[in-house]
């Protein structure tokens, strides 16, 4: 879990994980989170 917060991409990950999921609630739909997520990995 320290490497993490240690890596800035893998931190970048982390604040996606937070944000997104917020916003996946508002839209009601799962593909948008996974999306995201992916564009942000490439």
């Amino acid at each position: 879990m320290e490497n993490i917060i240690t890596n800035p991409l893998m931190a970048g990950l982390k604040l996606d994980l937070i944000y997104y999921p917020m916003i996946n609630e508002y839209n009601g739909n799962v593909y948008t989170q996974l999306r995201i997520i992916d564009y942000r990995i490439n």
